[in-house]
């Protein structure tokens, strides 16, 4: 549920969240009296540029804050024990009979259960999940298992070997990167694979759609007021082959009036005369008529067939086509 809550709050929560901000940041930086940059000027539209991108990526980071504390609160069967990742399985059956010692249903006093405290079925609970994390860490196949895929293993009754489930190291940036460095800065305990991997899913979606939100803001132009993304380069094809034709009808438009001009250069002869005009324009119609008859191919080859039979009915000696 939270994941979807999350993915709804990037549709509408950046631009709501920057308008918010963009006025407190004015109410708080210009005192009153002065004038406001308002809407549609540049450097309304820079600082709205600047703060978008701002919300965004500390929306991110919350993001996969969130993402992260779910994973950390959800716990491992290494913090539920309280045993280290290299912990022998000495170590971790000796942990367990600590445990066992003070969680065990049998040795809880009955005045802690009841009221506001753990009841029965929480305490029994609880000391079944200690169990099942104890058992799971001192097997070596389940425990590599574990580390690999989280919780699930529990029922994987079949897995008797490492070598039957998967490589047997662990991925090496989680290993030599990610944990050393938590366990510096942080002081936090390691990822295991199988909380690296669900972070990952978790963040792969909001990463890409907050990269989607910043990239095209970073070259974003803002000198006429508003916030104009800058074409890619499929707006660049576009935009050329756009000028293309218009600087193609411009050359044909040119070539319209010249074509004119000539033709009225050629009739400059006959200006005067009306009727001579007229006559000169039926027989230059009927010419076009005529040669675009003769042009076609279908009536070019009923003319060169009718001229061959001629040529073959013709009698010895005969000169022509008739």
């Amino acid at each position: 549920m939270s994941a979807l809550l999350s993915l709804l709050g990037w549709s509408f929560l950046p631009n709501l969240v920057t308008g918010w901000t963009q006025s407190l940041y004015y109410s708080i930086t210009i005192r009153a009296g002065d004038p406001k940059p308002q809407p549609g000027t540049p450097r309304w539209a820079e600082h709205r540029l600047r703060i978008h991108i701002a919300v965004v990526a500390l929306y991110l980071l919350y993001t996969i804050y969130e993402a992260d504390y779910d994973l950390q609160r959800a716990g491992t069967y290494y913090t539920d024990l309280g045993v280290p990742l290299d912990a022998t399985e000495r170590e971790i059956k000796s942990r367990f009979r600590r445990l066992a010692a003070l969680h065990h249903p049998d040795k809880v006093s009955s005045s802690t259960v009841g009221g506001s405290g753990p009841t029965h079925e929480d305490i029994n609970a609880y000391f079944v999940h200690l169990k099942m994390a104890a058992d799971a860490l001192a097997d070596p196949a389940r425990r590599f298992t574990y580390e690999r895929f989280g919780p699930d293993v529990v029922g994987w009754m079949r897995c008797m070997t490492a070598h039957s489930v998967t490589r047997p190291g662990m991925p090496r940036v989680l290993e030599r990167v990610v944990n050393p460095l938590l366990g510096r800065l942080a002081g936090r305990p390691p990822y295991l694979p199988f909380q690296a991997i669900a972070l990952a899913r978790k963040l792969s979606v909001t990463v890409y759609i907050a990269f989607s939100q910043i990239g095209p803001l970073l070259a974003a132009d803002t000198r006429s007021g508003q916030l104009v993304v800058s074409a890619t380069k499929g707006g660049d094809d576009e935009k050329a082959l756009r000028e293309g034709l218009e600087r193609l009808e411009a050359a044909v438009k040119r070539l319209d009036v010249d074509t004119t001009r000539l033709l009225e250069t050629e009739m400059a002869p006959f200006a005067g005369t009306e009727d001579t005009r007229s006559t000169m324009w039926a027989k230059v119609k009927e010419w076009l008529v005529q040669n675009t008859i003769r042009s076609d191919p279908m009536v070019r080859d009923a003319l060169g067939k009718s001229f061959a039979k001629r040529r073959m009915e013709a009698p010895a000696g005969a000169r022509g086509t008739k």
